[in-house]
């Protein structure tokens, strides 16, 4: 059709996939054995990846709420397991709580809520507020009702924050 119209470079172009004819010298290259490996090698490894990544996003690690467990982590903590050390911090159910972690006696903020100090570094190791020198926040935890915590960061000015603290307390009411 194309060299109907006058077309020189048509018929090339289309050449190896009209290739039927046993005297055509333009027929396609078949591939090699090293094509058809490669192609199976990306195949597999395509599919393996997939496959990990599937099983990897449906798996059960026990723990109920998102479908994605990896993405119940805060840092170090799982959002669903107990607050590390609540007991004995002396927090009480039902109430939520602010844990004040810091080296010396830091000012707490004015909030509405059971409010702990610690500066014992296994406390701060516990909830991730132990700086990568070893040192002991700056910081504090905001831990629910049910002794679960919600949210932790570190804060040298935690006691200037407290507005900012008392409405993330009171999302957890």
């Amino acid at each position: 059709m194309l060299a109907a119209c006058g077309s020189t470079t048509g018929p090339r172009i289309l050449a190896p996939l009209m290739a039927s004819s046993p005297h055509d010298t333009t027929a396609p290259r078949r591939a090699s054995r090293a094509d058809r490996t490669t192609a199976a090698v990306a195949a597999a490894t395509i599919v393996v990846t997939g496959s990990a990544l599937g099983l990897w996003l449906r798996a059960d690690s026990g723990r109920p709420g998102s479908p994605f467990p990896a993405l119940q982590q805060l840092d170090l903590l799982y959002l669903d397991e107990p607050a590390p050390a609540y007991d004995a911090l002396g927090f009480s159910p039902g109430e939520p709580g602010l844990l004040l972690v810091c080296p010396d006696a830091c000012p707490a903020p004015a909030v509405d809520a059971q409010v702990r100090r610690s500066g014992d570094p296994a406390v701060a190791r516990a909830y991730g507020l132990l700086t990568s020198d070893g040192r002991v926040g700056p910081g504090y935890a905001l831990i629910d009702g049910e002794g679960h915590v919600r949210y932790r960061t570190f804060d040298a000015q935690a006691a200037a924050h407290g507005e900012e603290i008392a409405v993330l307390l009171g999302g957890l009411r």
